[in-house]
This record gives C-alpha cells, sequence and structure tokens, in this order.
C-alpha cells in the first residue's frame, strides 16, 4: 500500500510540475526517498552553513581550467558546537526532490528549475542541442529515477536529453557520441569513477581532454571534493573553515599505533568513497578493519553525533545538504535516517526540506 503523504506528494507533483515526467514508482523512486518531515534550523546556523561554503569554496579556487561543478553539495551535521562538515560532493543527487518537498511543504518559493537551466547554460560556449546524463549501469542506480526527472526537465527546455551509460559512449576524434550517432554537447556526469580512471570512462575522459563541458570532472572534483582535501582545509590558517572542519587525519601517513589508540574518538572512511561505503565508526572497528585502512587512501575525522529530531513520538537522526553553484548558496535541504548513516532504506526518512527559523 502507497504511504498517504507519498501518495500525496506524488499527485501533488503530478499537477504541478508536469515537465518533469511521471514521477513515482514506475521510475524507481520509493517513499523511503522523501521524508514527510520538515527540518528546522535558526537563520543564525543558515547563514554560517552558506557563509562557511563560500569559504570553502573560494580556499580552494585556482585559475579556472574546467567546467564548474553543477549541484556541488557541502554536507554537514549540526553539532551542539555548531555545524560540523561531512564531506563535499561535486555530483550531489537529491536537488530536485529537495525543492519539490519544499514547495510541497510552503517553505520555498524560488525559481529553482530556472537556477539549474542557467547553470548548464552556463558552462556551453554555444546553445546546448543535446545532453547526456551519464552513469554506470543508470538502469540499476537508485537515483535512476532522478537520471529520469532531468532527462524530462531538460526535454521540456527544447534539450535533446538521453541517459547512458559511459561504456556506451565513443570519441571520435571531433565528437562524443552515443550508439545512435548524434553528438552530444553537454555531459551531466554521475559517474562515480571520479578521475575517469577506468576503460568505462575512457571516452568520457578524451572528451574532456578535447574541451567538452563534462560537469563534473576530475579536475573539480581533486579541487573540492577528494576527502584528502579535508586535511588540508583544516589546516588553514581561517578561523570560519576550522570552525567547520576540525583536524582530520591522513591516515596513512600516520603512526598505525597512535592512530588504533585514538580510534574510539575518530570516525573512518576511504579517500574516494562515496554513498557511506566502507565507512566506520573508530569505536566498532576490529583490528582487521583497521588493517585494511592501510591498503588504500583512508582518513579519519573526529567523531561527532548527528543531530536528531523527534516525529511522531520516532527519533530519526539527520544531516543538512547545501548544494551550491561557484560556492554560492542555492539550495539547501535534509536527510533523515536511522542507523549509523544516511541509508535511505528508513520508514518516514529520506530527503526533507528545511525551515529557517529565527
Amino acid at each position: 500500500m502507497t504511504p498517504p503523504f507519498f501518495d500525496s506528494f506524488l499527485t501533488w507533483v503530478h499537477t504541478h510540475h508536469p515537465e518533469l515526467g511521471p514521477v513515482g514508482p514506475d521510475i524507481g523512486l520509493s517513499d523511503v526517498m522523501v521524508s514527510p518531515h520538515v527540518v528546522q534550523i535558526r537563520r543564525k546556523i543558515v547563514n554560517q552553513l552558506t557563509s562557511g561554503c563560500q569559504a570553502i569554496f573560494d580556499a580552494t579556487r585556482t585559475t579556472p581550467t574546467s567546467t564548474p561543478s553543477v549541484f556541488t553539495s557541502f554536507d554537514f551535521y549540526i553539532t551542539p558546537d555548531g555545524p560540523r562538515v561531512i564531506e563535499v560532493n561535486t555530483n550531489a543527487a537529491g536537488a530536485l526532490l529537495v525543492q519539490l518537498l519544499s514547495e510541497f511543504h510552503g517553505v520555498s518559493h524560488s525559481d529553482y528549475f530556472s537556477a539549474i537551466r542557467d547553470m548548464f547554460a552556463s558552462i556551453s560556449a554555444r546553445p546546448i542541442r543535446r545532453i547526456a546524463i551519464v552513469d554506470e549501469t543508470p538502469d540499476l542506480q537508485k537515483t535512476r529515477f532522478e537520471f529520469a526527472m532531468f532527462q524530462s526537465l531538460f526535454q521540456s527546455w527544447g534539450w535533446d536529453a538521453i541517459i547512458v551509460d559511459p561504456a556506451n559512449l565513443q570519441w571520435t576524434g571531433t565528437s562524443l557520441v552515443p550508439p545512435d550517432g548524434v553528438p552530444i554537447d553537454v555531459v551531466y556526469n554521475r559517474f562515480c569513477d571520479f578521475y575517469l580512471e577506468t576503460d568505462r570512462g575512457s571516452a568520457l575522459k578524451s572528451a574532456l581532454a578535447a574541451g567538452l563541458p563534462v560537469t563534473p570532472n576530475p579536475d573539480e572534483y581533486e579541487r573540492i571534493a577528494d576527502k584528502l582535501k579535508l586535511v588540508k582545509l583544516a589546516q588553514l590558517p581561517n578561523p570560519e573553515i576550522q570552525s567547520l572542519i576540525p583536524p582530520v587525519i591522513h591516515v596513512n601517513q600516520s603512526d598505525p599505533d597512535d592512530i588504533w589508540a585514538r580510534r574510539k574518538s575518530l570516525f573512518f572512511k576511504p579517500a574516494r568513497s562515496f554513498g557511506s561505503k566502507a565507512a566506520y565508526k573508530g569505536e566498532r572497528i576490529s583490528k582487521k578493519v583497521f588493517e585494511s585502512f592501510w591498503e588504500g587512501d583512508t582518513i579519519a575525522q573526529p567523531y561527532f553525533p548527528a543531530g536528531t529530531i523527534t516525529r511522531d513520538g520516532i527519533e530519526y537522526k539527520y544531516d543538512i545538504r547545501v548544494y551550491t553553484f561557484e560556492g554560492k548558496f542555492q539550495l539547501m535541504g535534509a536527510r533523515l535516517f536511522q542507523g549509523q548513516l544516511t541509508n535511505f532504506q528508513t520508514p518516514g526518512g529520506g530527503f526533507a526540506p528545511v525551515k529557517i527559523i529565527d
């Protein structure tokens, strides 16, 4: 049976945003992806978040050499001591759902879809005729519903939009083409081979090297989203950034005995992880798991708990996701969950809107 909130939300989307096409289980959207709840955040905290995002972005800014990343997100826990950065993403999911939920609950009236169109238009030197939404085996991805929504949205603007696996792309020397042979003008890249190191991304890598707009791309990922960047950011003599990013340890360049002794106060994750993969709370790890951290780059952050809210007698943990473009705030949402990490498996959890309160 469809939960009442989910059913009413889908009906509202169909009525108010027909440009997104059929939205619901038929494209893989499930009720655990959208929460019926609203997270309230004080304006003072919101100002810290938005200012902090710009400060972090500016601290990593270099001479522009690559296409800017759309939907760059900064993810935070709101702790008793203030906001703390969890990580930065250059290919963050959920923006469309956050905006729709914000409108549905009446906490946002921004013309965010126009901002999305402007973002993509700004990264292309010529009018966009065809845009490709790219990810590995897209039909099997948890966020495949979002690909379908973006495809419909792009098409409503007059852009031919396709969803394609990078393995099915070919670089001809002058054009990036899918199996139908029609060239692509812009790539919206959701492929999580962040540095395009595998054979699957070889055509995409060649197109990028030739100047095709690919967003996000390895240069942007390395500049701001590679988790080793947090190690350097935390060391900057910038009080605002230091308050958001406490000291971060590059485990592989540290003394194992010292890190093991301190493990209970730390949270470990691979430097290039995504979707909370292989992330561990230090107090729960075994010696075997700990030793595996030296097989690849691993970081350790001070452990700080997620904020919590209680709705209908049920406690949820949450984090805050701030979507930006070139460091500038565009949209803010939350992700509700139970357990150790965001998992999109919690009834009543999922993406949620944020209401700013004084």
